[in-house]
């Protein structure tokens, strides 16, 4: 979901660079962006990322996260800084701004997702691991003679 407002809203800051006659160099990295976000959103939505398995999706997404962050954060940041900025230039940057927040927001939850995941898969191995231990130790704990039992009765 935070992918599909990063495109529209990279989309909407290259509507608003075109129109305010911001430079080419604003236009093509956000067109850039855009691009991206669309080919990550395909590739999910198809799921092709099970059937390409050679590539480490999750971390390609995250790799991608935290270069947009830094691209569209400069632009932002020289977009608004210029003195002679129009209005939807003015208004672009700071959508820029918004979408390397944007970034920011989904890099940080991907890397808690796949933290918690890498936990829960440890406490897997963990209680599986002590169950093994249990069983091992009844099979090799002694057991009592057939005639006393009472020694080994807890009453």
């Amino acid at each position: 979901m935070l992918k599909v407002l990063r495109m529209c809203i990279t989309a909407t800051s290259v509507f608003c660079f075109v129109i305010g006659g911001a430079q080419e160099l604003f236009v093509v990295i956000m067109i850039q962006e855009t691009c991206i976000v669309l080919f990550f959103i395909i590739i999910y939505l198809v799921t092709l990322q099970t059937t390409m398995a050679c590539i480490h999706w999750p971390l390609l997404d995250l790799i991608n996260s935290a270069i947009s962050t830094v691209f569209l954060g400069i632009v932002g940041i020289v977009v608004i800084g210029k003195k002679n900025t129009k209005d939807l230039c003015y208004a672009g940057g700071i959508l820029c701004l918004s979408a390397a927040v944007l970034c920011v927001i989904d890099a940080l939850l991907f890397t808690e997702k796949r933290r918690n995941k890498a936990k829960s898969s440890l406490a897997r191995e963990t209680k599986l691991s002590a169950t093994q231990l249990r069983q091992k130790q009844q099979l090799t704990s002694p057991s009592p003679p057939l005639g006393d039992t009472r020694s080994y009765l807890h009453v």
